[in-house]
């Protein structure tokens, strides 16, 4: 089968952000790469990080071939190559030979047994789905994950939290002393026990991070479901894939947001712009942040440690009114890259509440 050389790098660089060259089982350090007719793909498995996950693209012509062959050498082979098309053929001994212009090579395999199973998901134990564009939920997921902090392992402080109620889903993050929250656009549905109210379902904010990170340009549909132990993504086109949850429970943050209080209008792509460079020096040593509203318009946002320094930022915003709930700002749709979102902030001791509503 044929590869177009710019969509097999750009594999390439999707299954490298998922594969762990430190895990101490050397199978994980291979892949498997399958073509089924025009399709090849290539799965990777991180048993550290709690990710399955398989790419693919279309090429011409037809294979049909499953074998397992070392990432690295792969990686390295295919940001070499300056051919337009890449040939690729399964040999008997589990290889695969590519060629591309007047080069051959071939990558030495073994057999797919030697690889680990991947995570089963049981459909009849789903107890949240929802349907959405990829860009809106990197938008979310970004924010949320803003909040985060990665190095508390096993801890909802490193996870993103998708909170499904009754009719809708509430996306948060948190390390302790702030609070991204926001709704979760797209359609959803939930499956819950008798005595349940809703269903918290933790991703790790690392693997949040690495599917933010898949350099897709265009806006395809994707599905993201949960169920106790498991949460199964798939972006239509690119490729599908399983986290493991992280296992603990996720506080009320109910009573840090304010029901009543002075409402601003602000565009939100820059708010998350510089969300990201500030929670690195509020997350140092002797670190805090705050936010203050001034009268003029102005949106001040400070963050300071002791080890680090401090950064500041400041961003216009426009004052509403005095807002009682429910308050909803809707953005004209054909602006989609400087959408304008509602902000209510309040600061209680070391936790400051962000919500942002589109």
């Amino acid at each position: 089968m044929h590869v177009s050389t710019k969509e097999l790098k750009t594999l390439s660089k999707r299954v490298k952000l998922f594969t762990n060259p430190k895990s101490q089982l050397p199978i994980l350090s291979y892949g498997v790469f399958r073509a089924d007719g025009n399709m090849l793909s290539v799965r990777t498995c991180d048993l550290d990080g709690g990710s399955d996950v398989t790419f693919h693209v279309n090429g011409e012509g037809s294979g049909d071939f499953s074998t397992v062959v070392k990432l690295d050498d792969f990686h390295k082979l295919i940001s070499k190559l300056k051919t337009d098309k890449v040939s690729l053929e399964a040999l008997e001994s589990h290889s695969i030979r590519i060629k591309s212009g007047t080069m051959e090579f071939t990558l030495n395999g073994k057999a797919q047994e030697d690889f680990p199973v991947a995570a089963t998901f049981d459909p009849d134990t789903i107890k949240g789905i929802s349907f959405c564009n990829y860009q809106d939920f990197v938008g979310e997921a970004k924010y949320a994950a803003c909040a985060t902090n990665p190095d508390k392992l096993k801890s909802f402080m490193s996870a993103v939290a998708f909170i499904y109620g009754i009719d809708s889903v509430n996306i948060a993050g948190t390390d302790g002393f702030r609070l991204h929250y926001s709704t979760f656009p797209g359609l959803h549905e939930g499956t819950f026990k008798a005595e349940d109210k809703d269903y918290t379902g933790l991703i790790s904010a690392l693997s949040i991070d690495k599917l933010t990170r898949l350099g897709i340009t265009d806006n395809p549909d994707m599905t993201l479901t949960f169920n106790e132990n498991l949460a199964k993504w798939e972006i239509m086109g690119i490729g599908y894939g399983t986290f493991y949850l992280v296992e603990s429970g996720y506080p009320n943050f109910d009573g840090i947001i304010p029901d009543t209080g002075h409402i601003f209008k602000i565009p939100s792509r820059p708010v998350l712009d510089v969300l990201g460079p500030l929670g690195i020096i509020a997350k140092g040593y002797g670190g805090r942040d705050t936010i203050i509203v001034k009268a003029n318009g102005s949106l001040n946002l400070n963050a300071y440690s002791e080890a680090i320094g401090n950064a500041d930022a400041q961003l216009p915003c426009q004052h509403l009114a005095v807002w009682t709930p429910p308050i909803v700002f809707n953005p004209d749709p054909e602006v989609a890259a400087d959408r304008s979102g509602v902000i209510e902030s309040i600061s209680k001791g070391l936790i400051t509440a962000f919500n942002i509503s589109y």
